[in-house]
């Protein structure tokens, strides 16, 4: 699945998947650096992240995701609370 980060929002391919192995590609299409981390939506722990992407660059990830609804955040400084997060669900 493809996520596209740009200054404030981030934008999911898909809403949705079934429980497995996932490819995320993370595209960065704005003009500041951005990444992606993965946590429950309930709340807890990261259980997965993306490293740092520059402007026009993207990165590729393959994570396991149990059934569960997850928050996908850029953990930059205010950029979550700017906007950048997204909710997907693994069933």
């Amino acid at each position: 699945m493809q996520v596209s980060a740009k200054e404030f929002s981030l934008t999911l391919s898909r809403p949705s998947t079934t429980a497995g192995p996932i490819v995320v590609e993370l595209v960065n299409a704005g003009q500041d650096e951005h990444n992606l981390h993965i946590r429950p939506a309930a709340g807890g722990p990261d259980v997965g992240a993306v490293g740092i992407v520059l402007p026009g660059h993207h990165s590729d990830v393959e994570f396991h995701l149990a059934p569960g609804s997850y928050t996908f955040y850029c953990a930059l400084p205010a950029h979550e609370e700017l906007g950048m997060k997204a909710t997907f669900t693994v069933q």
